[in-house]
Formats: structure tokens, C-alpha cells, sequence
């Protein structure tokens, strides 16, 4: 007469000759956890914007010493809601503070824009004609003064620059200019996407500080030509990452 199994017994036999894809979920492999993703954050806020500000809280804007600023206003058409900025031989920033401070390890700033109306005859790489109908700017530290900025990285609408240009501000060791397109050819609505801490890595080297000002930038003061811009959205959003 055979023995009757120990616990200890039954319990090897059980998982020496039970198949796999029966035995209970902790005796099968799993991929890694992932955590959830990091949640995006909409840095433009117009669903919360009072319909008559311009510009829409929590943005402010100022004129380029010695300039107008552009008009600013929200436009609610075919079921859309966006800031247009617009102006003829001006210069104006629109800015807003990001508290917290954005200092995840990776990240990727998005837009959606257009161009319906750009200036004439700019030219990223020449000081006389540095124009551009919309600037996406990020800075890594608080604006103090306008006359002195932190590090920042303009992302901004270009001309005849070739495609990947990208350039110190002319004169200005501090600010790091990216060419993200061609605005003749952005009339209509366009998706971008960039790494600012890849980017400040690539223009100053180092570890990149919290990104803490976000803000866009019109100017025409250079070809004294018009542009109209629209911003329909801007979102930052941090890069996924697995549990340690």
C-alpha cells in the first residue's frame, strides 16, 4: 500500500506535472510592471479662460522693449477653441509661470499651431531679418528681467533655413533657437513635439535645471510685415517610466 503524500510532496507534484498555462497566475512569467503614465499637463488652459481676456489667464504678456505687442485674443470657431496672436511690425512675449517647476528626468513638450498670415522675408540666420509668426519658448529658470534671461530655448517658425537648423541667439549666449518648420507652409493646423532637456543638453551640455517659465513669442520688428498666428494647444508631457 502505497504512502500517502505529505503536503510538502503533493505540493511539488503539482508543479512539476500540472501544465503551465493551468497552474495559478503566480507560478507564470509576467512582463514588468509598468506604472501608470504621469499625467499630461495643458499649459494653455483655455477651457478655463474668461471668453474676454486677453490674454487668458495664467498668461501674461509684454512688449519687446522699444515695440507694440501683438493683439492677442481667444477665437471659439467650428467647434475649436485658440489663441490668435496677431500684429504688423511688433514684438511681444506672452508668458507663464509652470509651478511646480517641470523637472522630470525626460519629457516632451506638444503644440498644435497654424500660420495663417507670415511675415515676408525671414530669415532665422540673419540678425536684419530674425522674424518669426510664433515662437514656442521655454526657459530653465524664473524671468527676473526681460533684458537678462535664463537659459532659453526658442522653438520657432522659420524660412529658408534648411530643415535641423538649430543656433545660439544671435548675440545672446543664453538662448538657443530651433527651427521647427516653415511657416509659408503651416496653414493649416500642425502637430510638433520636442525634448527641451535633450535640447538644452545638446546647446550647454550639463544637467538641465527645471524648466519654470513657458511662454510664445511674436515678432515683426525686423521685416515690418505682418503675421497671424494660432495656438490651439500645448500640453507637456512626461515620459513613461518602469517601476525600479
Amino acid at each position: 500500500m502505497t504512502p500517502p503524500l505529505t503536503a510538502a510532496a503533493a505540493l511539488i507534484a503539482f508543479v512539476l506535472f500540472v501544465p503551465l498555462a493551468h497552474r495559478p497566475p503566480d507560478f507564470a512569467s509576467a512582463p514588468p510592471t509598468r506604472a501608470p503614465a504621469p499625467p499630461s499637463i495643458d499649459l494653455l488652459r483655455l477651457d478655463a479662460a474668461d471668453d474676454n481676456a486677453a490674454p487668458p489667464a495664467p498668461w501674461r504678456s509684454r512688449a519687446v522693449r522699444g515695440e507694440r505687442a501683438p493683439d492677442v485674443q481667444r477665437i471659439d470657431s467650428a467647434g475649436l477653441s485658440f489663441m490668435r496672436i496677431a500684429g504688423t511690425a511688433r514684438a511681444g512675449w506672452l508668458f507663464r509661470s509652470v509651478a511646480p517647476p517641470l523637472d522630470a528626468p525626460r519629457g516632451r513638450l506638444r503644440w498644435t499651431w497654424r500660420i495663417p498670415v507670415a511675415p515676408i522675408g525671414t530669415d532665422l540666420r540673419d540678425p536684419a531679418t530674425d522674424d518669426s509668426a510664433l515662437r514656442v519658448f521655454v526657459s530653465f529658470g524664473p524671468l527676473r528681467s526681460f533684458g537678462r534671461l535664463p537659459r532659453t530655448i526658442f522653438y520657432s517658425l522659420g524660412g529658408p533655413e534648411p530643415d535641423g537648423y538649430a543656433a545660439p541667439g544671435h548675440g545672446l549666449r543664453d538662448v538657443f533657437v530651433v527651427r521647427v518648420g516653415d511657416a509659408a507652409q503651416a496653414g493649416a493646423w500642425r502637430r510638433v513635439n520636442v525634448d527641451p532637456f535633450a535640447d538644452y543638453r545638446r546647446a550647454w551640455g550639463g544637467t538641465p535645471p527645471p524648466i519654470a517659465v513657458v511662454g510664445l513669442l511674436q515678432d515683426t520688428d525686423q521685416t515690418r510685415r505682418r503675421a497671424v498666428a494660432d495656438i490651439l494647444s500645448l500640453h507637456w508631457s512626461p515620459d513613461d517610466a518602469l517601476d525600479p
